[in-house]
């Protein structure tokens, strides 16, 4: 279902259940990504904590207890894990390395990437508000790439930073597409048989995006081969 109008509820519900499947993603991310165990345990207890700390202002009108709040949050545990799995329909495909390699490349750059440059990359992504289930898929990957090579890098900083941007932008700008079109076992609920189509669409506006902020600040270290 998709509507133009929901309530700020609804916004609200989905904003938690996105960082819950987000976190959850980057978590099942993190753990092929080739992370020492000894670093993994505390890697994501920190992208936990800083789940905690995005919902934490969000207030709800819910009669929820806490053992049903924490039911749900476990439910919606599984979906982002569930997420993941479907997510290896696309690392088949060829366009799967090209994300790898802008993520490597956004990493690279640290901190002359700013914060407006980062969330201006997640609207190229999503050019004249063209999001679907297919192009969230890619998005999670993007980010949980970003955020592995920020920890293979042990770059705490830039960890951080990254993770926290790409909260902001699911919070803000993804979860609210979500709440239009039914909530998040709505938008879950659709087929996957696009996810490679969708990636390729994708990557055209990363490459687009780059070379125009390249061009314009002179990094031209990123746009190189």
């Amino acid at each position: 279902m998709s509507t133009d109008v929901c309530t700020p509820e609804e916004v609200q519900q989905a904003q938690i259940a996105g960082v819950a499947v987000y976190t959850e993603f980057l978590e099942q991310h993190l753990q092929v990504g080739e992370i020492p165990d000894q670093d993994l345990a505390q890697v994501m207890e920190t992208i936990e904590n800083h789940g905690r700390t995005a919902t934490s202002s969000i207030c709800t009108s819910s009669d929820d207890s806490e053992e049903q709040k924490s039911a749900k949050l476990s439910q919606w545990k599984k979906k982002g894990k569930r997420l993941h799995q479907i997510a290896i329909a696309f690392e088949k495909t060829h366009q799967r390395e090209e994300v790898r390699q802008e993520a490597q490349r956004v990493v690279s750059e640290g901190d002359r990437i700013s914060k407006e440059q980062f969330l201006q990359l997640m609207e190229e992504l999503f050019a004249g508000d063209c999001i679907t289930a297919h192009r969230i898929v890619v998005l999670f990957t993007f980010c949980s790439d970003v955020i592995v090579y920020t920890v293979k890098r042990l770059a705490t900083d830039l960890f951080a930073r990254f993770l926290d941007w790409a909260i902001e932008y699911i919070m803000t700008k993804v979860c609210a597409w979500v709440a239009r079109h039914g909530g998040w076992d709505a938008v879950l609920s659709q087929p996957w048989t696009y996810i490679y189509a969708a990636g390729k669409v994708i990557l055209a506006g990363v490459f687009i995006y780059f070379g125009y902020r390249l061009v314009k600040s002179g990094l031209n270290s990123i746009g190189k081969k």
